[in-house]
């Protein structure tokens, strides 16, 4: 499993289910290869390869309510995702989509790439636009 969600909110739980999911399906995957960017210099293979062999330390999911803090999602190290319910003003399939880009960016920084020549945030917007079609 890739994200791991252990609390009561049934929105969050179903996003985060979904998107184990859409890691682990074949089609998404293939969507990924077929989707090239030219200027990422191999980091791209190695994400997909990355997402298609899966971690083995989960990435957990936490949810809080906090009404004062203007962020609504922000991942703490490589190893939490924590989403802001009192922010959250996303669609499921928006949150989905940024779920996924912010699992897409702890994937990109755990990768051992000295050539930091491509657009992280390009890379990242990919997959989130290819997640939204999946909900």
């Amino acid at each position: 499993m890739h994200l791991k969600y252990s609390g009561k909110k049934r929105t969050i739980r179903k996003v985060v289910n979904r998107a184990n999911r859409i890691l682990i399906s074949p089609f998404f995957l293939q969507q990924l290869k077929e989707t090239r960017i030219t200027t990422d210099n191999g980091v791209w293979e190695a994400l997909i390869q990355k997402i298609n062999m899966g971690d083995k330390q989960d990435i957990l999911v936490l949810s809080y309510w906090n009404p004062l803090k203007s962020v609504s999602l922000h991942t703490v190290g490589a190893t939490k995702i924590y989403i802001n319910r009192a922010r959250l003003k996303y669609s499921k399939r928006s949150l989905l989509s940024v779920l996924l880009e912010k699992y897409t960016l702890i994937q990109l920084s755990s990768l051992d790439s000295s050539d930091q020549q491509f657009n992280q945030e390009e890379l990242v917007k990919k997959v989130g636009i290819l997640a939204k079609g999946y909900m």
